[in-house]
Formats: C-alpha cells, structure tokens, sequence
C-alpha cells in the first residue's frame, strides 16, 4: 500500500513539473531565425559561385510587450563560415572583425511588439557602407566562396525583458545551424 502511494506521489510530481516546463516553453514570446538570403532577400542555401549571399538572424516578438535583449550571442562563431571537404571542417572567416566597436555604456537592443528586430551582413560587405551593418565593424571584403559544401552556425541562450525587468524571458540554449553549397 506504500509503495503504490509513492508510485502515486512521484507521478503526480513528474506530470507537475512536467507540465511546468511546457508552460515555459509555450510562453516563450520570441521567435528566432538564422538564415542565408540572396541580394533578393529570398532564403537560400544554395548559391551559384559569385552570388550575394547574406547572413541574416532574426528576432519576431510576438508579445504586446517592448522587449530589449542581451547581445551575448554575438559571439565568436557568429556568421562563421566554415568548409567542408570530405566530412572535416576548416574555418573560412566571416564578414567582420569586430562588434561594438565604439564604446557604448549600455547599448539597448529592443523589438517592439509584434515586430522583427535583427542584424545582417553580406559575405562580401561594401566597405564604403560600413555603418549600414551595425554592430558589425572592421568589415572584411571577402572574396567569393569557392564551389564546395559550407556550413555556419553557433549556440547561445537568449534573455529578453521589459524596461524595467518586470518580465524576463531566459531560453535554453538554443542551436542554429545553415549547410549550404556555392555551385
């Protein structure tokens, strides 16, 4: 008779805390993107040798909620490039050298409600507009990818809030990742 009232017990626990997890997922009011766009803006991962290609990520509030974030995701595998050639990958580059680099105390990062905030950066980046992709600096004019299999991507959480942090939404760390071709 013990025994079948812990049984009881832990399942009802499990089935709690299971329920609780889901909750915090399904509230999550933040949708993110990772993709390849061609100079048309159409998402892609296949590009003939010379064609623009842009890496893009995107941030969709779907709250009624202005929403600032943290930018640690910004870190060093962030738009990186890397070769792929017989399973083993080499790293390429990216389009940047660094990010931020005017000192700013407390940069803000928001999306307003029901809209999309992001950052972009092409391959081959035109020095000329350098502050057209902020926060992206010291830009790299790469030149074309050579014909192969390529692969980008990183890892981060997320952290999003209100102004005065009255609501705060924290992600498990979240996986993106692009294989795409230069034919």
């Amino acid at each position: 008779m013990k025994m079948n009232i812990l049984i009881i017990i832990q399942l009802i626990l499990f089935s709690l805390i299971s329920c609780e997890k889901n909750d915090i997922e399904n509230n999550f009011p933040i949708s993110l993107t990772y993709e390849l766009l061609d100079s048309l803006r159409n998402a892609k991962t296949s590009f003939r040798y010379g064609e623009e290609i842009i890496f893009c990520f995107n941030i969709t509030n779907n709250s009624d909620s202005l929403l600032y974030y943290e930018t640690n995701f910004l870190g060093e595998e962030f738009f990186k490039v890397y070769k792929i050639n017989n399973g083993v990958k080499t790293a390429v580059g990216k389009s940047y050298k660094g990010v931020f680099c005017t000192y700013i105390p407390h940069p803000e990062f928001f999306v307003l409600p029901h809209s999309i905030s992001g950052v972009a950066i092409p391959w081959s980046p035109d020095k000329n507009d350098e502050n057209c992709y902020y926060p992206f600096c010291n830009l790299v004019s790469n030149p074309p990818l050579e014909k192969g299999e390529y692969f980008t991507g990183f890892s981060s959480k997320f952290k999003f809030f209100t102004k005065n942090k009255e609501i705060e939404y924290v992600s498990d760390l979240k996986t993106f990742t692009i294989n795409f071709k230069i034919e």
